[in-house]
């Protein structure tokens, strides 16, 4: 993710994702958990962060709040489908 720190609360990833919630229940690794400190972030490979952007927005409001005269209707829509096609 463009090495950006978001900082989630881990319910509302809990909540509405299936796959989060999956890696919620993992056990730790040997080396401890990961997402407890910023020197332990969960890695989201392959996601950029406008993308985790808008589909935290989703996760927390149940819609992506955008500016459209600041981005492309196009890329906002297939933003929002990648990330609750990979995330649900």
């Amino acid at each position: 993710m463009e090495k950006k720190l978001f900082k989630v609360h881990r319910h509302f990833l809990v909540r509405e994702s299936g796959v989060f919630r999956g890696m919620f229940m993992c056990p730790p690794q040997p080396e401890g958990a990961e997402g407890l400190t910023d020197d332990k972030p969960i890695p989201l490979p392959g996601v950029g962060s406008r993308e985790f952007e808008r589909l935290l927005d989703f996760f927390y409001n149940g819609y992506a709040s955008i500016s459209i005269d600041s981005a492309d209707a196009n890329s906002i829509d297939k933003d929002v489908q990648r990330g609750t096609r990979t995330y649900r």
